[in-house]
């Protein structure tokens, strides 16, 4: 028998991020493809336009107001209103790339004693250019054990290596 996919609440902390959350926002709803999903911002205090960006996607995230805590308590309040079977976390000035939660949601259904992974990263310009190295391995860790896989061992679901 075939088990449901796990849903996912991803957790976007923002504060004073206007221009940038509409890439962050669009990176991720993209990705959903369960019926569950959720995507969560949580407005730190924000005194932008950010109220206004995030009216546009009435309907399609939640919107919960935190106050002036730093990332970390946004952070924490997204958890505590999350309703996925696991939660995941997106800065506000970063995008996904594509199929980056299908294969991060395939491995923690396949593997139970895994208790978080995240991917590769890189980091670009505006432009599309890169500024010199900047890329991390992808890290898997079980109950008791943690470990590093060479470039790609999630399916490279973040980004690809930079050389």
């Amino acid at each position: 028998m075939c088990k449901p996919p796990l849903s996912v609440s991803v957790v976007i902390p923002t504060h004073n991020r206007a221009p940038l959350l509409p890439r962050a926002i669009k990176s991720a709803l993209v990705q959903f493809e369960h019926h569950d999903d959720e995507l969560i911002v949580v407005d730190d205090g924000s005194t932008d336009d950010t109220a206004v960006v995030l009216q546009k996607y009435a309907g399609r995230i939640r919107i919960v107001q935190g106050g002036e805590g730093g990332a970390g308590k946004a952070r924490n309040l997204g958890i505590s209103v999350a309703q996925g079977d696991l939660v995941a976390f997106l800065d506000s000035d970063d995008e996904w790339m594509p199929g980056k939660l299908a294969a991060q949601r395939a491995l923690m259904q396949r593997r139970k004693d895994i208790l978080f992974a995240f991917g590769n990263m890189a980091c670009t310009f505006v432009d599309g250019s890169i500024p010199g190295r900047c890329a991390r391995q992808a890290v898997v860790s079980g109950p008791s054990q943690g470990y590093t896989k060479e470039s790609g061992a999630l399916g490279s679901p973040s980004a690809p290596p930079v050389s």
